[in-house]
């Protein structure tokens, strides 16, 4: 079962951009889907290796998505109880299942077992595995965990612990990299030792719960995993590194550098087509030997062609890692500090050298938040400044990632890592859609429930995700963040905000949110429904867990969506003041959709009438 696939069928836009519970910024959606997933998990790991009787990988998916869908599905209103029930069988029986096992599932709407842990059809341990993965969503310190393992103990019949790992390196696509990797490296100890090892995500770290915390105290990972990039098959594209080898061999040859960087004449055509700068020869920085800046690129990230030498990090990382030991590194304290990270390093590369992987480099895109530096100065000649290979590797996937426009999302919320694979999946697969011309209208076009062009985009959106990885996106285990990088800049400030706008309504009435566009990837979680790096509007930086305004978030979302139209329209017509300065609370949400895109509109009432819901 596409999972994806069933949660959108289950709880369409905009039903799945309904806040989650008012004690969270989180979608109803990203609630469930993780509830799911944790669940999923949780039975996978737990149940199936103590011979206890419990439901297989997609109804304990559906369980946990539904479990108490009925009780928080509200609409400016409460719904009818027996509409949202067939509302239930008719989505479950549109995904294969009969209508004996439709209604069967279906009543986890309001039964709640999570709650009650008491129900016939499996034995109380599993239903306090559903608790467990439920009252994770509550809490927002992963040491509250212990005090829910410790509730949870008498029923599951052992004991429970969790381990805290983090890498709290400045570098956020580094740090995504290690995050992956030490997932995996968790996954792989928890199968070859017979160990329940759950990973979750947190804001402050990924913490593993499991049944053996000695097996996970502490995590060993090679930098060979991390040579080798998000896809097993290195960071650098293999042109790059044979331009990368060239170089290094003519700065090491001096007959070769000369004929390539004599003044007054114009280079080799040889020498142009590998990118060759005299400087990167001679002022990279490196233990016992002359720097070249080449060479040091290939020791630490060359995959097909590694240059001799060891791998040296600065002294203060080897204290940024908890529980993480990195194989094959040594670490020395430096002499010369990196102007992007602050750390004082033993080995680095001169400012410039960051072009030869990153076109265009400014201060705001690497959310630099240790040590105060301007662009000139990382561009200058190095004399006391080096960039670190920690900033070298971040310059390079930074490199990749094509765009300097992010779109990010921060959960709060403790989630499995799948979570946040996942939603960086269907972000990517939105934004993709969007960018090849995809109607709105197609992407939204379920809000009258079962509306065909709807499940047609779903599949589509479904298929582009199955096949995406990173680095499309990217994802982090020890902060709880999905990066897509998704445009570059415009040359009008309105055409960038309106475009921003719109993306991030679309994205919104999938559920997907807390949003931030920015330049950066965020140093800190936010809380509102969009974060912008260029002015603020009311509409958009408001809390949905707020009481007094949360459940304006589904008209919210596709206000922000028909905002394209309403500029189309403002030209010829005279729009009230309001909507020409943009400037409104969440509460005018509804009349502005309803002005912006009747049709919409129209949708969003008729999905609230066909599940009985009242003002």
């Amino acid at each position: 079962m596409n999972t994806l696939e069933a949660a959108y069928t289950l709880l369409p836009p905009p039903l799945s951009s309904l806040p989650a519970k008012y004690w969270t910024s989180i979608s109803l959606w990203l609630h469930s889907y993780t509830v799911a997933r944790t669940f999923q998990g949780f039975v996978r790991t737990y149940a199936e290796s103590r011979d206890v009787e419990a439901p297989l990988d997609d109804e304990a998916f559906l369980i946990g998505f539904l479990h108490d869908l009925g009780q928080k599905l509200r609409l400016r209103g409460r719904p009818s109880e027996e509409s949202l029930l067939e509302w239930a069988r008719s989505g479950l029986e549109s995904l294969g299942l009969t209508r004996g096992e439709a209604e069967e599932l279906s009543r986890y709407l309001y039964t709640n077992p999570a709650e009650s842990l008491s129900d016939p059809l499996y034995d109380r341990s599993v239903w306090r595995l559903l608790w467990l993965a439920d009252r994770l969503q509550g809490i927002d310190n992963p040491l509250a965990i212990v005090q829910l393992l410790t509730e949870a103990r008498e029923d599951l019949g052992e004991e429970l612990d969790i381990v805290l790992l983090n890498a709290m390196l400045p570098q956020p696509f580094m740090r995504t990299l290690i995050s992956k990797i030490v997932s995996e490296k968790v996954e792989e100890i928890a199968e070859e030792r017979g160990v329940l090892a759950v990973p979750v995500t947190t804001p402050y770290g990924l913490a593993v719960i499991t049944d053996n915390p000695n097996a996970m105290r502490t995590i060993e990972i090679g930098w060979e995993e991390i040579r080798g990039g998000f896809k097993g098959a290195g960071i650098l594209p293999e042109k790059l590194e044979e331009d990368l080898e060239w170089n290094m061999n003519c700065c090491e040859d001096s007959s070769c550098k000369a004929r390539c960087s004599r003044r007054g004449k114009p280079k080799p055509q040889e020498c142009k087509d590998h990118r060759f700068k005299k400087r990167d020869c001679e002022k990279g920085l490196y233990p016992g030997r002359r720097g070249n800046s080449y060479r040091i690129a290939l020791i630490y990230y060359g995959f097909r062609r590694r240059a001799e030498g060891k791998i040296i990090l600065p002294k203060d990382v080897e204290g940024m890692l908890q529980g993480i030991r990195i194989r094959g590194a040594e670490f020395r304290d430096g002499t010369r500090r990196c102007p992007i990270c602050g750390v004082a390093t033993p080995v680095g590369v001169v400012g410039d050298f960051l072009k030869f992987f990153i076109k265009r480099i400014t201060i705001e895109q690497w959310a630099r938040s240790l040590y105060p530096a301007s662009v000139n100065r990382i561009m200058q000649e190095v004399k006391d400044y080096a960039i670190d290979p920690l900033c070298l590797g971040e310059a390079i996937l930074r490199g990749d990632a094509a765009y300097p426009v992010l779109v990010s999302l921060t959960l709060r919320a403790l989630a499995p890592l799948t979570v946040l694979e996942d939603a960086g999946k269907l972000a990517y697969s939105l934004l993709y859609v969007l960018g090849n011309g995809m109607p709105r209208s197609s992407i939204v076009a379920g809000l009258a429930y079962g509306h065909d062009e709807f499940y047609s985009t779903l599949r589509r959106i479904s298929e582009i995700a199955s096949g995406a990885s990173t680095p499309n996106f990217y994802y982090d285990a020890f902060s709880s963040t999905v990066v897509v990088p998704y445009r570059n800049f415009m040359q009008r400030h309105q055409d960038e905000w309106l475009r921003d706008i719109v993306t991030a309504g679309v994205l919104a009435a999938w559920g997907i949110y807390p949003l931030t566009v920015s330049e950066a990837v965020p140093s800190a979680p936010s809380e509102t429904l969009l974060s912008y790096y260029k002015g603020r509007r009311p509409l958009y930086d408001y809390q949905p867990k707020d009481r007094r305004v949360g459940h304006y978030t589904p008209y919210a979302a596709m206000a922000m969506m028909s905002l394209a139209e309403l500029n189309l329209r403002a030209s010829s017509e005279n729009l009230p003041a309001f909507l020409e300065i943009l400037d409104y609370p969440p509460e005018y949400s509804p009349l502005l959709l309803q002005y912006g895109s009747p049709t919409l509109y129209s949708r969003v009432e008729a999905l609230r009438a066909r599940l009985g819901v009242v003002a």
